[in-house]
Protein backbone atom coordinates (compact mmCIF):
# COMPACT_ATOMS: atom_id res chain seq x y z
CA UNK A 1 0.00 0.00 0.00
CA UNK A 2 1.25 3.50 -0.54
CA UNK A 3 3.02 5.28 2.61
CA UNK A 4 0.11 6.48 4.70
CA UNK A 5 -2.09 3.69 4.50
CA UNK A 6 -2.32 2.83 8.07
CA UNK A 7 -1.21 -1.03 9.35
CA UNK A 8 -4.05 -3.40 8.88
CA UNK A 9 -4.13 -4.39 12.44
CA UNK A 10 -7.40 -2.52 13.26
CA UNK A 11 -9.37 -4.36 9.97
CA UNK A 12 -8.31 -7.46 11.13
CA UNK A 13 -9.46 -7.49 15.12
CA UNK A 14 -13.10 -5.96 13.60
CA UNK A 15 -13.39 -8.69 11.04
CA UNK A 16 -12.48 -10.86 13.75
CA UNK A 17 -15.20 -9.63 16.39
CA UNK A 18 -17.73 -9.94 13.49
CA UNK A 19 -17.12 -13.38 13.85
CA UNK A 20 -14.96 -13.54 10.36
CA UNK A 21 -11.49 -14.60 9.65
CA UNK A 22 -8.80 -12.03 8.65
CA UNK A 23 -5.64 -11.64 7.40
CA UNK A 24 -4.10 -8.56 7.00
CA UNK A 25 -0.55 -7.96 5.01
CA UNK A 26 1.49 -4.10 3.65
CA UNK A 27 2.04 -4.10 0.02
CA UNK A 28 2.68 -1.18 -2.42
CA UNK A 29 -0.17 -1.17 -4.97
CA UNK A 30 2.00 0.40 -7.53
CA UNK A 31 4.96 -2.28 -7.57
CA UNK A 32 3.51 -5.28 -9.35
CA UNK A 33 6.16 -7.35 -8.04
CA UNK A 34 5.05 -6.95 -4.48
CA UNK A 35 0.93 -7.58 -5.65
CA UNK A 36 2.00 -10.67 -7.32
CA UNK A 37 3.94 -12.12 -4.26
CA UNK A 38 1.14 -10.75 -2.15
CA UNK A 39 -1.05 -13.07 -4.28
CA UNK A 40 0.86 -16.16 -4.31
CA UNK A 41 0.68 -15.84 -0.75
CA UNK A 42 -2.97 -16.45 -0.74
CA UNK A 43 -4.31 -18.22 -3.80
CA UNK A 44 -7.63 -19.13 -1.96
CA UNK A 45 -9.41 -15.80 -3.50
CA UNK A 46 -12.93 -15.79 -5.01
CA UNK A 47 -13.32 -11.59 -4.56
CA UNK A 48 -11.31 -8.79 -5.30
CA UNK A 49 -11.87 -5.25 -4.11
CA UNK A 50 -9.79 -3.01 -5.83
CA UNK A 51 -10.14 -0.01 -3.36
CA UNK A 52 -7.82 2.19 -4.39
CA UNK A 53 -7.87 5.93 -3.83
CA UNK A 54 -5.75 9.15 -3.51
CA UNK A 55 -7.48 12.78 -3.93
CA UNK A 56 -6.21 16.26 -4.74
CA UNK A 57 -7.59 19.49 -5.46
CA UNK A 58 -6.76 21.64 -8.16
CA UNK A 59 -8.14 22.59 -11.80
CA UNK A 60 -5.74 21.92 -14.82
CA UNK A 61 -4.98 25.35 -14.45
CA UNK A 62 -3.36 24.76 -10.47
CA UNK A 63 -2.51 21.04 -10.97
CA UNK A 64 1.29 20.09 -11.41
CA UNK A 65 2.06 17.53 -13.88
CA UNK A 66 3.61 15.43 -10.92
CA UNK A 67 0.95 15.49 -8.74
CA UNK A 68 -1.31 15.00 -11.62
CA UNK A 69 0.79 11.73 -12.58
CA UNK A 70 1.10 10.69 -9.54
CA UNK A 71 -2.79 10.56 -8.86
CA UNK A 72 -3.31 8.32 -11.80
CA UNK A 73 -0.40 6.29 -10.86
CA UNK A 74 -2.25 4.96 -7.51
CA UNK A 75 -5.61 5.11 -8.91
CA UNK A 76 -5.25 4.01 -12.16
CA UNK A 77 -2.22 1.51 -12.27
CA UNK A 78 -2.56 0.40 -9.06
CA UNK A 79 -6.48 -0.43 -9.87
CA UNK A 80 -5.01 -2.27 -12.82
CA UNK A 81 -2.19 -4.08 -11.32
CA UNK A 82 -4.32 -5.34 -7.78
CA UNK A 83 -6.71 -7.16 -10.70
CA UNK A 84 -3.71 -8.49 -12.56
CA UNK A 85 -2.35 -10.04 -10.03
CA UNK A 86 -5.04 -11.48 -8.55
CA UNK A 87 -6.12 -12.72 -11.72
CA UNK A 88 -5.19 -16.11 -11.90
CA UNK A 89 -6.43 -16.97 -8.29
CA UNK A 90 -9.93 -15.67 -9.74
CA UNK A 91 -9.45 -18.28 -12.73
CA UNK A 92 -8.61 -20.93 -10.42
CA UNK A 93 -12.18 -20.38 -8.67
CA UNK A 94 -13.95 -20.41 -11.57
CA UNK A 95 -12.05 -23.27 -12.68
CA UNK A 96 -13.11 -25.10 -9.27
CA UNK A 97 -16.55 -24.04 -10.24
CA UNK A 98 -16.84 -21.09 -7.37
CA UNK A 99 -18.31 -17.64 -7.93
CA UNK A 100 -15.28 -14.97 -8.73
CA UNK A 101 -16.06 -11.25 -8.66
CA UNK A 102 -14.25 -7.95 -9.06
CA UNK A 103 -15.36 -4.65 -7.03
CA UNK A 104 -13.72 -1.50 -8.72
CA UNK A 105 -14.00 1.14 -5.98
CA UNK A 106 -14.87 3.41 -8.12
CA UNK A 107 -16.46 7.25 -7.36
CA UNK A 108 -19.53 9.24 -8.52
CA UNK A 109 -16.56 11.27 -10.11
CA UNK A 110 -16.38 8.03 -12.22
CA UNK A 111 -19.70 9.05 -14.06
CA UNK A 112 -19.02 12.80 -14.37
CA UNK A 113 -17.89 15.96 -12.35
CA UNK A 114 -20.34 16.40 -9.06
CA UNK A 115 -20.56 20.98 -9.51
CA UNK A 116 -20.80 19.90 -5.44
CA UNK A 117 -17.43 19.33 -5.36
CA UNK A 118 -14.19 21.11 -5.03
CA UNK A 119 -12.71 21.00 -8.27
CA UNK A 120 -10.60 17.45 -8.17
CA UNK A 121 -9.23 17.14 -12.17
CA UNK A 122 -6.83 14.54 -11.37
CA UNK A 123 -8.71 12.35 -8.80
CA UNK A 124 -11.80 12.63 -11.51
CA UNK A 125 -9.94 12.21 -14.56
CA UNK A 126 -8.25 8.58 -12.57
CA UNK A 127 -11.60 7.97 -11.83
CA UNK A 128 -13.27 8.47 -15.09
CA UNK A 129 -10.41 6.48 -16.51
CA UNK A 130 -11.63 3.59 -14.10
CA UNK A 131 -15.00 3.20 -15.75
CA UNK A 132 -13.52 2.65 -18.88
CA UNK A 133 -10.85 -0.17 -17.42
CA UNK A 134 -14.03 -1.53 -15.33
CA UNK A 135 -15.98 -2.03 -18.83
CA UNK A 136 -12.90 -3.71 -20.62
CA UNK A 137 -12.46 -6.04 -18.11
CA UNK A 138 -16.22 -7.12 -18.30
CA UNK A 139 -15.55 -7.89 -22.16
CA UNK A 140 -12.07 -9.27 -21.66
CA UNK A 141 -13.49 -11.43 -18.61
CA UNK A 142 -17.38 -12.68 -19.73
CA UNK A 143 -15.93 -16.05 -21.42
CA UNK A 144 -14.49 -16.93 -17.58
CA UNK A 145 -17.64 -16.28 -15.66
CA UNK A 146 -15.56 -13.66 -13.54
CA UNK A 147 -18.15 -10.81 -12.44
CA UNK A 148 -16.49 -6.98 -12.64
CA UNK A 149 -18.65 -4.21 -10.50
CA UNK A 150 -17.65 -0.78 -10.30
CA UNK A 151 -18.65 0.71 -7.28
CA UNK A 152 -19.67 4.51 -7.56
CA UNK A 153 -20.33 6.27 -4.49
CA UNK A 154 -21.10 9.99 -3.12
CA UNK A 155 -19.27 10.87 -0.19
CA UNK A 156 -19.55 8.36 2.81
CA UNK A 157 -19.62 8.65 6.72
CA UNK A 158 -15.74 7.14 6.90
CA UNK A 159 -14.35 8.03 10.58
CA UNK A 160 -11.95 10.54 8.56
CA UNK A 161 -14.85 12.35 7.31
CA UNK A 162 -16.21 12.92 10.74
CA UNK A 163 -13.23 13.89 12.43
CA UNK A 164 -12.72 16.76 9.85
CA UNK A 165 -16.39 17.51 10.22
CA UNK A 166 -15.27 18.20 13.96
CA UNK A 167 -13.54 21.11 12.51
CA UNK A 168 -14.89 22.22 9.45
CA UNK A 169 -18.75 23.45 8.97
CA UNK A 170 -18.13 22.88 5.28
CA UNK A 171 -17.62 19.18 6.67
CA UNK A 172 -20.41 19.05 8.52
CA UNK A 173 -22.86 20.00 5.73
CA UNK A 174 -21.06 17.29 3.58
CA UNK A 175 -22.03 15.17 5.84
CA UNK A 176 -25.75 16.63 6.41
CA UNK A 177 -26.61 16.59 2.35
CA UNK A 178 -24.44 13.83 0.66
CA UNK A 179 -22.85 11.44 2.79
CA UNK A 180 -24.32 7.80 3.22
CA UNK A 181 -23.42 5.52 5.82
CA UNK A 182 -20.59 2.94 4.96
CA UNK A 183 -23.16 0.28 5.83
CA UNK A 184 -25.26 1.37 3.09
CA UNK A 185 -22.59 1.69 0.25
CA UNK A 186 -21.25 -1.98 1.58
CA UNK A 187 -24.70 -3.31 1.06
CA UNK A 188 -25.59 -1.72 -2.34
CA UNK A 189 -21.71 -3.12 -3.36
CA UNK A 190 -22.54 -6.57 -2.56
CA UNK A 191 -26.23 -6.26 -4.01
CA UNK A 192 -24.23 -5.00 -7.00
CA UNK A 193 -21.87 -7.83 -7.08
CA UNK A 194 -24.51 -10.45 -6.99
CA UNK A 195 -26.90 -9.59 -9.67
CA UNK A 196 -23.99 -8.60 -11.43
CA UNK A 197 -24.51 -5.09 -12.42
CA UNK A 198 -21.50 -3.35 -14.02
CA UNK A 199 -22.05 0.15 -12.79
CA UNK A 200 -23.16 0.82 -9.21
CA UNK A 201 -24.00 3.90 -8.22
CA UNK A 202 -25.55 4.22 -4.73
CA UNK A 203 -26.06 7.88 -3.99
CA UNK A 204 -29.41 9.57 -5.27
CA UNK A 205 -27.62 13.27 -5.15
CA UNK A 206 -25.48 11.99 -7.52
CA UNK A 207 -28.14 11.89 -10.44
CA UNK A 208 -28.83 14.80 -11.48
CA UNK A 209 -25.26 15.62 -12.82
CA UNK A 210 -24.39 11.88 -14.02
CA UNK A 211 -28.08 12.04 -15.91
CA UNK A 212 -27.45 15.66 -17.86
CA UNK A 213 -23.79 14.27 -18.81
CA UNK A 214 -24.85 11.14 -20.45
CA UNK A 215 -28.38 12.40 -21.97
CA UNK A 216 -26.16 14.96 -23.34
CA UNK A 217 -23.89 12.10 -24.86
CA UNK A 218 -26.70 10.13 -25.99
CA UNK A 219 -28.25 13.12 -27.75
CA UNK A 220 -24.94 14.39 -29.40
CA UNK A 221 -24.50 10.74 -31.05
CA UNK A 222 -25.37 10.92 -34.80
CA UNK A 223 -28.81 9.57 -36.19
CA UNK A 224 -29.18 7.05 -38.86
CA UNK A 225 -29.99 8.69 -42.45
CA UNK A 226 -33.53 7.98 -43.30
CA UNK A 227 -33.75 5.93 -46.29
CA UNK A 228 -33.79 8.55 -49.19
CA UNK A 229 -35.24 7.15 -52.81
Amino acid sequence: MPAGVPEPAETVSMVEQAGGRATGAVCDITDLASLRSLAAQNPDIDLVCANVGEGARGTVKTITPDDFRRILEINVVGTFQTIQAFLPALEDARAAKRPANIVITGSEHSLGAPPYVAPMTAYTTSKHALLGLAVCLARDLADDGIGVSLLCPSYVATERLRAMATESTDVQAILRDYAQEPEEVARQAFDGMASRRLVVPTNVVSTPFVTELHTAIVNAMPQPQEDRP
